[in-house]
């Protein structure tokens, strides 16, 4: 049991507030960035406001690279978590994803998914091939919305028991001690 005050700061920066730390900046974060790349690889664009603005780079070069960036946050996550998957099932599930990530993420390198082209000034432009690209995007966003399952059952999004307040407690017993008389 942590106590609190200025005396006891060492107790109260445990393993528990280490892991949350930890499960914030590597897991929670990276996962919260993917929101933004899936944006901008459906729409160019992390938001409306950015669309309407255009910053004059063309919309399938935004999308390629929110895609490269989406699949390479998604794997952060899965090796940033796959030694805290305790939950039976859950790492071999992971690992699963993991697996399919990878294989995209060699796919994007070829040229199935866009091709380059080359303008006369010597600019070279990214053209995707929208079946393709939104097929394998679609697989992606699936993985992306799959993983969570393995990751919430792990407590590592969600914690699913109530956290122990030791003062909360101790109020609550004096409370009911002096009800009853």
């Amino acid at each position: 049991m942590a106590m609190k005050g200025p005396d006891n700061l060492i107790s109260e920066l445990g393993n528990w507030n280490s892991a949350m730390i930890y499960a914030i900046s590597e897991i929670a974060k990276p996962l919260a960035m993917t929101t933004v790349y899936r944006d901008i690889a459906k729409h160019g664009y992390s938001s409306f406001i950015e669309d309407i603005t255009s910053y004059g780079i063309p919309r399938d070069k935004l999308r390629l690279d929110g895609f490269k960036w989406l699949v390479t946050e998604l794997l952060k996550v899965i090796e940033n978590s796959k030694s805290f998957l305790k939950i039976k099932g859950t790492k071999d599930e992971i690992e699963k994803y993991e697996k399919k990530l990878i294989q995209i993420e060699k796919l994007i390198e070829l040229p199935i998914l866009y091709k380059i082209t080359t303008d006369r000034n010597g600019n070279k432009k990214v053209r995707l091939f929208e079946d393709k690209f939104n097929a394998v995007l679609d697989i992606v966003l699936k993985i992306r919305t799959d993983i969570k399952t393995p990751l919430n059952k792990n407590d590592l999004i969600f914690i699913n028991r109530e956290e122990f307040d030791p003062q909360e407690y101790k109020r609550q017993m004096i409370e009911d001690a002096t009800l009853r008389g």
